[in-house]
């Protein structure tokens, strides 16, 4: 008798007794044994199959495996439930599904119903603590945290281990879409804390979500002044003009004025509102100081500057007695907020002062065009450079050159503008070489541009970071970038480091695998030698 001519009932009972994964497979080979046997692998395997459903989206397989008695709380490989894996996957389709379901755990974390283990540190486990509604915001799906948020029984203020909301994870980078929803979300907005939001955003760097916060209509900012003062500073320093923009127009938190920064003088809240008309009228009144300073040292120039009003600086900088050098209280020029903003028009403006000067510097002397060069201002740079003033090989306390801080920051045009003046020193700064920079940042595009640069050392180490280039190249296991150093016949292939290793003794000493290898063979066809041969070479 053939396998298939065996009754159904045979079938039956061999279903019971197979391994879900043999049973599975069983199935596929053929249509009788599907119709047959479907049922049985549900009834058996519901829990696994509403896991993998939850995985890969597929709403049928879920359906049925609820409907062949599926647990919401079956456990997948790192203890998550259906509704879990499905928020953080992005499967809205499962998700609704899920949430049709009496008894689902709409808080539920994984420490819910599987403690920690002790030896891994909390840090790395905080996912343990995070709802279903933080994972889908956490991963940037809008659609499933609007589903989550309008269920009556999710909480919106739920915090994980560390304390944050689904509004702190909703500030990441790329997760604009579901910090607005969030935001414009009754249930949501109305129990943030505005300020604190603000701040922790910040500092972690999202600063997408610190210009949306403080865009947003209804939600309370309550920062206290230095609180202000010092975000303000950050962000000027940053070239962060759409915060800078917020902060100096922010409410203030008290009845008793209306903005947090209250300008002592019609002059400058008129600037800083851009009421042009009003700046005309003012600025015919010989009672008017043009250039005093305000808060934190800001004049009506430097506030127009950081509003980016073209009309506004035009306007002053024609008129008498307005001195276009005048710093705010960290030594910021309006030139230098210019600069760093990256806005050419009014960089143009000042530069066409002839009481402007050019090389001014900030508290931590950085001047204009430092910060352009820093932030990549391609045009901004170009500007500052055509200026007959212009020193363009300057040092800020860090050690960084203009130079250097335009390589650190793969500013590659800016870089190629610099060196074409002929008046940097690719060599000399103490926070690092060009050239070591370059290599430490493994820019190979940027080790050519130098190397094909007269006057570029290829063996220029550091004053603090006593590395050579090629040393650097072997740490990094960059081969390409070690091949372009060796076609330079002045390359010392055998210097040795202040570790007391020879670029050979590194790849040996600090590489493995593929790149060990490639490395070595490339060192030792360039006559590279162990420390002890290099010392009798010497």
């Amino acid at each position: 008798m053939q396998f298939l001519d065996l009754p159904n009932e045979i079938f039956l009972i061999l279903g019971e007794e197979l391994p879900l994964a043999d049973l599975n497979s069983l199935l596929q080979t053929n249509g009788r044994l599907y119709s047959v046997l479907n049922t049985e692998l549900y009834r058996f395997g519901a829990n696994s199959a509403l896991l993998w459903a939850a995985e890969h989206g597929n709403e049928i397989i879920a359906r049925k495996a609820l409907n062949a008695c599926a647990s919401l709380r079956a456990l997948g490989s790192d203890d998550k439930t259906p509704l879990i894996i499905a928020c953080e996957r992005g499967h809205v389709k499962v998700v609704e599904l899920l949430l049709t379901r009496d008894g689902i755990d709409l808080n539920g974390v994984v420490n819910d119903w599987s403690p920690p283990d002790p030896q891994i540190s909390a840090i790395r486990s905080e996912w343990r603590t995070m709802s279903p509604l933080l994972f889908a915001a956490h991963e940037n799906h809008a659609d499933i945290v609007k589903l989550l948020v309008d269920q009556p029984g999710v909480d919106p203020h739920f915090t994980d281990g560390r304390g944050w909301s689904v509004l702190h994870y909703a500030t990441k980078d790329g997760c604009e879409s579901v910090l607005k929803l969030l935001l414009e979300n009754d249930r949501t907005r109305t129990v943030t804390d505005g300020a604190a939001l603000v701040l922790f955003s910040f500092d972690m760097k999202r600063y997408s979500a610190v210009s949306l916060l403080l865009s947003t209509d209804g939600l309370e900012v309550e920062l206290y002044r230095d609180e202000a003062d010092d975000l303000l500073f950050q962000s000027l320093s940053m070239g962060l003009l759409h915060i800078v923009k917020k902060l100096l127009v922010l409410p203030s938190p008290s009845t008793e004025s209306k903005y947090l920064y209250e300008w002592t003088t019609r002059l400058a809240f008129a600037v800083v509102h851009g009421d042009k008309a009003a700046v005309t009228s003012l600025l015919t009144n010989t009672a008017v100081d043009p250039s005093r300073k305000e808060i934190l040292g800001f004049t009506p120039l430097s506030l127009a500057v950081c509003m980016g009003n073209e009309d506004i600086v035009r306007l002053l900088l024609v008129t008498d007695h307005v001195n276009p050098n005048i710093p705010v209280e960290h030594g910021q020029t309006p030139l230098w907020i210019a600069a760093t903003f990256g806005n050419a028009a009014i960089v143009q403006l000042l530069l066409g002062n002839d009481k402007i000067d050019v090389n001014l510097r900030d508290r931590h002397n950085q001047t204009p065009l430092t910060k352009a060069s820093e932030l990549g201002h391609v045009a901004v740079v170009k500007l500052l450079l055509g200026h007959e003033d212009i020193e363009p090989d300057t040092e800020c306390d860090v050690g960084w050159t203009t130079l250097g801080a335009a390589v650190l920051n793969f500013n590659h045009e800016v870089v190629k503008l610099l060196l074409d003046t002929n008046q940097v020193d690719a060599n000399g700064p103490k926070a690092g070489p060009a050239l070591w920079t370059a290599v430490r940042s493994n820019d190979l595009a940027m080790v050519e541009l130098l190397l094909a640069t007269d006057g570029v050392h290829t063996n220029t180490v550091g004053r603090f970071i006593r590395t050579h280039p090629l040393a650097e190249a072997v740490l990094q296991g960059n081969v390409e970038i070690a091949e372009r150093l060796l076609l330079r016949e002045d390359i010392n292939v055998n210097h040795i480091d202040i570790t007391g290793n020879t670029p050979l003794d590194s790849a040996m000493l600090q590489l493995s695998g593929n790149k060990k290898q490639r490395m070595v063979e490339l060192l030792l066809t360039k006559g590279a030698v162990h420390r002890n041969k290099a010392e009798l070479k010497a």
